[in-house]
């Protein structure tokens, strides 16, 4: 499975909301996307993205991720998901773990 994730901040009263969508090929060959964390967050910090991602996949009994689409921030997510789930839990030992969403890369070029 991939996954992507974003964090929202709604901007009249403040709270921050990060969503975890997975993406996978199912027993038919079907492409499928789910969202698999609708998660309150306290920050925007990496340490606060990755144990929320972790509890996520907890929460779906997911062993093997192959990437983790974020915004620029690179978090501990492959080191913290091998130590919990051993070392196969990454496809090609985590090669292309993390991607970094062009979105946003494209948001912060067009700002500056």
């Amino acid at each position: 499975m991939s996954l992507a994730t974003n964090i929202w901040v709604c901007p009249n009263i403040a709270p921050s909301y990060m969503i975890a969508t997975t993406h996978f090929v199912d027993a038919n060959w079907e492409l499928r996307k789910m969202i698999i964390g609708f998660k309150h967050i306290c920050d925007h910090k990496g340490r606060t993205s990755c144990d929320t991602h972790l509890a996520c996949l907890v929460e779906w009994s997911t062993k093997k991720v192959f990437c983790i689409t974020v915004d620029n921030a690179i978090t501990k997510f492959k080191t913290e998901m091998v130590q919990q789930n051993g070392s196969d839990a990454s496809v090609l030992k985590g090669a292309y773990l993390h991607l970094r969403c062009i979105a946003h890369i494209l948001n912060l070029v067009v700002k500056e």
